[in-house]
C-alpha cells in the first residue's frame, strides 16, 4: 500500500494540474494516515516498538519525496517490507520452536532427575501468537 500511495503522490506532484494536486496529495496521504491507525490498532501490544519503527520510516519516506526519485522512494520501501517479512518469520520460528505442555513436562522430569524440586512452569505468550516459551523455576536440592 505505501508503494501505491508513493507513486499516487510522485504522478500528482509531476502532472501539470496545478489546481487539484493539493487536493489529490491530501487524499492518499489521508489514505495512508488511515491505513497507519488500522496497523497500530492491530498491533497494540506485543510488537508496537517494531511497528512504529516502520511507519515512522515510512512517513519520511513522504517527507523526503519531493527531493527523492521514484525509484529510490520505491526501493526504501521495498526494504521495509522486507524487513517486516523477515520480522514475521522470526517470530514464526520462535512459536514452532517453543515447547508444548508434554515437551515442559518431560523437561521438568529431567530438572526433577537432576536434583530439581518443586519445579512450576508458566507458559509465556504473545496475543495471537500463541506460546513462544516457558519460565520454569525450581529448587536444587
Amino acid at each position: 500500500m505505501a508503494t501505491a500511495v508513493a507513486q499516487a503522490l510522485h504522478n500528482i506532484e509531476k502532472s501539470p494540474q496545478e489546481e487539484t494536486q493539493g487536493r489529490d496529495t491530501k487524499k492518499y496521504l489521508e489514505r495512508f494516515s488511515q491505513e497507519v491507525e488500522n496497523t497500530m490498532a492491530k498491533f497494540k501490544h506485543g510488537d508496537s516498538e517494531i511497528i512504529e519503527a516502520v511507519i515512522t520510516s515510512l512517513q519520511h519516506v513522504f517527507v523526503i519525496r519531493k527531493n527523492t526519485e521514484i525509484g529510490t522512494q520505491v526501493n526504501m520501501i521495498a526494504l521495509m517490507k522486507k524487513r517486516i517479512d523477515s520480522h514475521i518469520a522470526r517470530l514464526d520460528a520462535i512459536t514452532r520452536s517453543a515447547l508444548g505442555d508434554s515437551g515442559v513436562l518431560g523437561f521438568k522430569r529431567k530438572l526433577a532427575d537432576a536434583g530439581v524440586v518443586n519445579a512450576v512452569s508458566t507458559p509465556f505468550a504473545v496475543d495471537n501468537q500463541g506460546v513462544i516459551g516457558w519460565k520454569i523455576t525450581g529448587t536444587r536440592q
